[in-house]
């Protein structure tokens, strides 16, 4: 009869060693799964972090490239106005100067015939017109340089907003892969 109870007792013992070895086992298995969940979160967390800051930080710099493009523009339409003005003034002083000249030549050629007279005023037309000519050209070859460099730089912005929204798109495809592989593990 001892040697029954003696059996028994041991049976349980080993029954009781079997269970709390596995409730162990589980216990470690919880917590390996749950530190391995709380770890797999935390980086989710800082991919999203560090992705919040790679994306204020583009947006920064596609704003900082926009000011720089517009500051040039303002900048050489600026310069574009002040040569104008520049060219203008001196258009003026050369028609006073050739006024005085022409006033001159004219009283100079009082005692000459009349159809030198012409001739010469003939002439003096036709320099004036050709100069303001090759200055209208000038004026419009500037404008049309100015215009070509405003479109080259809209054309950079575009492209420096496409890359920023193609990189935000593969961020988000990233994000989601991760959310995908998140679920996936807790199945």
């Amino acid at each position: 009869m001892k040697e029954r109870e003696d059996e028994e007792r041991k049976r349980k013992e080993k029954h009781e060693k079997q269970l709390r070895e596995k409730q162990e086992e589980l216990e470690n298995k919880r917590k390996k799964f749950k530190r391995e969940r709380e770890e797999e979160e935390q980086m989710i967390e800082e991919e999203r972090e560090k992705l919040k800051r790679e994306k204020e930080q583009k947006k920064r710099e596609y704003k900082d490239k926009m000011d720089e493009m517009k500051s040039r523009y303002e900048q050489l339409e600026q310069e574009r106005k002040e040569e104008w003005r520049r060219r203008k003034q001196e258009d003026e002083e050369r028609r006073v100067e050739k006024r005085k000249r022409w006033e001159k030549m004219m009283e100079d050629l009082k005692r000459d015939q009349d159809e030198e007279i012409k001739r010469r005023e003939r002439e003096e037309r036709e320099r004036i017109d050709t100069e303001e000519k090759e200055c209208d050209e000038m004026k419009q070859k500037h404008e049309e340089e100015i215009e070509k460099m405003k479109k080259k730089h809209e054309d950079e912005a575009r492209k420096q907003e496409d890359k920023l929204n193609d990189f935000l798109k593969r961020k988000e495809q990233h994000i989601q892969q991760l959310k995908d592989l998140k679920r996936f593990k807790n199945k």
